[in-house]
């Protein structure tokens, strides 16, 4: 009994319908056009986030009511938002969309508080809704700097595979890797010196604190540059584990492993500087009363960044100053 032998189009046919596609990795690669985009987004995103906020909180104050400063409102929320979006936009499709969809969400509740805000400041006459909007809203504060945090720290430290064998490429881009890495570990230094020296000076040491009307605003100019170095950091970190190892090794490393330690250090960072930024902007503005209470997230974010950054300086310029991990040592 004879078979009648398939021809090969029908074979690789069949092979082709069996084989599922490879999932790709999400996100994709992000090169340093896209890098600057993105760390461009997150700057306004902080300002707009942060001034709508503390425009909310001025709107509350008797003596600060009015069209104007509502309208100001609307504007940066919707700034804010789309900057936000465009942060995300190097996520996978299901994952971009989940995102944009938490995004919408929250900006909008933003906005719905800043419309009706001005119809009911008594709490006499407040009514539930808007009484549990403007919670889930403090809510929503406390969890989202927490999802961009996250969207950050996956998205950077996805790198381009370096371009071609040639060691001159590769030593070009080490040695940038290294400036930037070590520029951005300054960065994140500097900015944890000037949060422990300012939080100092605010102590009652003597008779007042030496900073007492300044510390906040250093405290909010601190978190903010750092949580953009902290971008940086990671992103140095990410490219200096995907080199070729130098000699004596031989070849590129086989696992190219997402820098794990790295990665977790930069979302504490950008988190909890989100949170201290925010923080200490209402309580520099001087609107709201006692907001070192309503926002405990403050002082929990300046712990977070403090730690968070300190640390990722380690690691970066441990990462950028030898690419080769020594024997029975995992990288960062």
């Amino acid at each position: 009994m004879s078979s009648t032998p398939k021809e090969p189009s029908d074979t690789a046919a069949a092979q082709g319908s069996q084989a599922a596609p490879a999932p790709q990795p999400a996100p994709a690669p992000m090169d340093d056009k896209g890098l600057n985009l993105t760390v461009a987004a997150f700057v306004v995103f902080i300002v707009t986030w942060v001034g709508a906020r503390s425009a909310g909180a001025a709107e509350s104050s008797a003596d600060l009511t009015g069209p104007d400063l509502g309208l100001l409102q609307v504007v940066l929320i919707l700034v804010a938002g789309a900057a936000a979006v465009a942060v995300g936009r190097s996520l996978k499709s299901i994952s971009r969309g989940v995102f944009i969809v938490i995004t919408v969400v929250y900006f909008t509740l933003a906005a719905l508080t800043s419309i009706f805000t001005d119809e009911f400041t008594s709490l006499d006459i407040e009514s539930r809704f808007f009484a549990i909007l403007r919670l889930v809203l403090y809510i929503a504060d406390v969890v989202y700097p927490l999802v961009i945090a996250q969207v950050l720290a996956v998205t950077v430290s996805r790198v381009v595979t370096p371009p071609g064998d040639s060691d001159d490429a590769v030593a070009g881009l080490a040695a940038r890797t290294a400036r930037r890495g070590k520029t951005a570990a300054i960065v994140l230094f500097a900015a944890v010196a000037v949060v422990i020296v300012a939080w100092i000076l605010r102590l009652p040491i003597t008779t007042a604190p030496l900073l007492m009307n300044f510390g906040e605003i250093l405290f909010a100019i601190a978190a903010a540059i750092g949580s953009v170095a902290a971008v940086y950091a990671l992103r140095a970190v990410a490219v200096a584990r995907s080199l070729p190892a130098p000699a004596p090794a031989v070849g590129p490393d086989p696992h190219r492993r997402r820098p794990r330690l790295a990665h977790v250090l930069t979302f504490l960072a950008i988190a909890g500087g989100l949170w201290f930024c925010l923080q200490y902007t209402l309580v520099a503005v001087e609107f709201g009363a006692a907001l070192d209470l309503a926002y405990p997230s403050g002082p929990a974010g300046m712990l977070l960044f403090t730690i968070g950054s300190f640390v990722l300086a380690i690691v970066t310029v441990d990462a950028v100053a030898s690419r080769r991990s020594k024997p029975g040592r995992r990288p960062a």
